[in-house]
């Protein structure tokens, strides 16, 4: 019976897959978007391993099936759509409509591409004595789905880019994985059946992005408290740099203004902190306008000279914050560089106040 041969056959796959939606009901870090985009994705998987499995038990035949070679077309179209459905959790905001329309016209060529192939014979047809045939561009349903998983790996690298190296590697492994076992079994004949492979990388993808959200500060997106207890943990041998940072007038422009006003001045000043902080800072947000910045293995001109970046930076818009900071001496904990960081910010912002025009 094909329903049972089907679930013993890919239970593996079908366990991941309802854990995967099971997290999906119970997370809260997950929009309500990526959980659509996870269920469709999840959803196509199992369709394709369906045609996968049908399309296998067809090659038994002694003469062709037409249903094969079109089984065959539809497998390589949703091949792709997995990875842009996939794609489009990191790049909502990253691409422009005339970007996702040009990332999406490989996909618009090969799909007719596909179809009609059994009979222009340019990709694959099968004969009618049911043996599989190749064109003259018959790789190309790897070549477009090679090009979209480097797009795929390029913009997790991107998203990732102000995170740690670590975290950029574990995300280049998760995607470049899978990579290699689709090379693996295209090259040895092994099976075109993915769909097992695929949804292991995307669990241990979701986990990932999962994990990784839990450590994002939801409003500005730059790192949170529980990521900056844990970091000064773990970094406290080569963290010899504090900056503390306050944003002024936040209560004034809540009161005034009304807290969605609020709220965007975070969001700029957020913004500029985490991409003036320099390569060897990072920036997180600790309070409701309290951000800190730890720098690793830094010089202290290095760090004086992203604090004025920063503050020129902070010049171009409506905000300006108080700035503190200082660098390790001998036996000091991070503890204390942060309580001295803050000390110095107290004293900026005073400064700040007492020079403001009455």
């Amino acid at each position: 019976m094909f329903v049972i041969s089907f679930i013993t056959e890919h239970y593996i796959m079908l366990m991941e897959l309802v854990g995967l939606f099971i997290l999906l009901v119970i997370c809260s870090h997950f929009s309500a978007r990526i959980k659509r985009l996870t269920r469709a994705v999840g959803i196509l998987l199992v369709l394709t391993s369906i045609m996968s499995e049908l399309e296998k038990w067809m090659q038994t035949f002694d003469k062709l099936c037409i249903a094969r070679p079109l089984l065959n077309a539809a497998i390589y179209s949703i091949y792709p759509v997995i990875l842009i459905l996939t794609m489009l959790i990191t790049t909502e905001k990253l691409l422009t409509a005339r970007q996702y329309v040009l990332l999406l016209l490989g996909e618009a060529v090969s799909v007719p591409l596909c179809f009609t192939s059994q009979w222009t014979h340019w990709m694959f047809w099968v004969s009618e004595n049911n043996e599989y045939m190749y064109g003259p561009i018959g790789k190309w349903p790897y070549v477009l789905f090679g090009f979209y998983s480097f797009i795929f790996f390029a913009m997790n690298m991107y998203f990732l880019r102000r995170s740690s190296v670590f975290n950029r590697i574990i995300a280049g492994f998760i995607v470049t994985a899978p990579l290699v076992g689709v090379a693996f079994y295209a090259g040895t004949g092994y099976s075109n059946d993915y769909t097992t492979l695929f949804t292991s990388a995307i669990i241990l993808y979701y986990l990932f992005f999962y994990i990784y959200l839990a450590r994002i500060d939801a409003l500005t997106g730059l790192l949170n408290r529980k990521s900056f207890y844990q970091d000064i943990k773990t970094h406290v041998s080569s963290i010899n740099g504090v900056v503390s940072v306050d944003m002024n007038n936040l209560k004034y422009i809540n009161d005034n203004f009304g807290h969605d006003a609020g709220d965007t001045a975070i969001r700029t000043v957020a913004k500029v902190l985490g991409e003036s902080s320099g390569r060897l800072g990072t920036a997180y947000r600790i309070g409701g306008d309290e951000f800190v910045i730890l720098y690793r293995n830094a010089q202290e001109s290095y760090v004086s000279e992203k604090i004025a970046n920063m503050r020129d930076e902070l010049a171009k818009t409506s905000y300006t914050c108080a700035f503190g900071y200082v660098m390790r001496a001998n036996g000091m904990t991070v503890d204390a560089m942060l309580h001295d960081a803050d000390e110095k910010m107290y004293e900026n912002k005073a400064l700040i106040k007492g020079s403001a025009p009455r």
